[in-house]
């Protein structure tokens, strides 16, 4: 299918952006992903996270990124391929509802309802960063529809995570702008959401945040700061980590 047959041929970088992330936001997760619900919605959320970290690094809301000319074609082409890979999902997803044999085997999940208590911080502050990076110019109000089936819920996010491994690559200039981003929503997050949570959803498909999460674990992994004892009648319990010499005291 050619952009043109989506109806974004005349959209700039902007806009294809746009539109790419106003995708995630229309996907529902079938019943038939079960007790996998909750995890695959993060899962979703963080590659839209994502992608919209990777516009906010190279400033694409404003004069098209400021990406030279050939960078420029080759991002809104590859934008382009991720609105594709939705439109192809959607498509399948129409096959399946009609060839479905009842209703019950359309009902999809829908997040403000059935996501776990412990995932639901998770997937609003990710969803939050999100959006406040997007601007609303889509073309039209899309309404939402339903993957049936965690292959192809798969196969869209490994496609779509390979797409987004080339647009990183494609302005390598601005990847340090992207890991202060991933340092910049950790820091948002932490506090309010399951950060080992966080870790657990990016650790194979999104490396920046998983590093970014890695290090404030290990910072609040650390032993407790080294206790100096002084004075000639200690007594009683300490607990602490020395890494010198202790003087003064004896056991017993």
């Amino acid at each position: 299918m050619e952009a043109v047959g989506l109806g974004i041929g005349a959209l700039g970088l902007a806009g294809l952006f746009n539109n790419a992330v106003d995708c995630f936001e229309f996907v529902q997760l079938g019943r038939d992903f079960g007790k996998d619900f909750g995890t695959s919605q993060l899962q979703l959320d963080n590659t839209r996270l994502r992608l919209t970290r990777w516009g906010e690094a190279v400033h694409v809301q404003e004069n098209e990124g400021s990406l030279p000319p050939a960078e420029l074609e080759q991002a809104k082409k590859t934008i382009g391929q991720i609105l594709f890979l939705f439109a192809q999902a959607e498509g399948v997803s129409e096959d399946v509802k009609r060839k479905a044999g009842s209703a019950t085997e359309l009902a999809a999940y829908d997040p403000n309802s059935d996501m776990e208590d412990r995932l639901m911080p998770l997937h609003e502050h990710m969803r939050s960063i999100a959006q406040a990076r997007q601007k609303k110019v889509g073309l039209r109000r899309k309404t939402k529809w339903a993957l049936y089936g965690r292959g192809h819920f798969m196969a869209l996010l490994e496609n779509i995570r390979a797409l987004l491994d080339d647009l990183e690559k494609m302005v390598p200039a601005r990847r340090d702008a992207q890991r202060s981003l991933c340092e910049e929503e950790v820091s948002i997050m932490n506090g309010n959401v399951d950060l080992p949570l966080l870790e657990s959803v990016a650790a194979d498909q999104d490396p920046d945040l998983r590093e970014a999460v890695k290090k404030v674990l290990d910072k609040k992994e650390e032993r407790p700061p080294n206790v100096i004892f002084s004075g000639a009648d200690n007594r009683g319990f300490q607990l602490g980590h020395n890494s010198g010499s202790i003087s003064g005291f004896t056991f017993g």
